[in-house]
């Protein structure tokens, strides 16, 4: 109830630590609209031990993308050799994500239009959901 009190997105903060998993993001300098990029994420359990990513709902991970201020959305997938299909495609365009070792995974971004953007990289181990939020800027 009350009177709705919009709050702005944090900055950008590279690593994220959720149920105790880190989730370090290196994403390149800046990111454009329409233009491919890859980021890197590298996950830890609360062990501190490397992720053993595995599929879940037809993919090693999800990365959902919602822009400030609109209803605008993007769901993209980093998938492995027994979960393909993961190409994301904006006309001629396309990225696909893809694992990148024990604990890391390459993040594919193609954003049709330029603003903040919430990022939800999602990923399931040892049957819990952990989601670790990014703000990324688009240009």
């Amino acid at each position: 109830g009350g009177a709705y009190k919009p709050q702005p997105l944090p900055p950008f903060k590279p690593v994220q630590n959720v149920l105790g998993y880190r989730v370090a993001l290196q994403a390149p300098k800046e990111l454009h609209a329409i233009q491919p990029a890859i980021m890197t994420a590298t996950v830890t359990d609360p062990s501190g031990e490397p992720v053993v990513f595995k599929p879940w709902f037809g993919a090693l991970a999800h990365a959902v993308f919602f822009r400030a201020g609109s209803l605008d959305y993007f769901h993209t997938h980093v998938c492995g050799p027994s979960t393909p299909g993961c190409t994301s495609v904006l006309g001629a365009t396309t990225v696909t994500g893809k694992p990148a070792g024990p604990g890391k995974l390459h993040v594919g971004v193609l954003l049709p239009i330029g603003g903040t953007w919430r990022l939800f990289l999602q990923f399931r181990d040892r049957g819990r959901i952990v989601t670790a939020p990014f703000t990324l800027r688009v240009r």
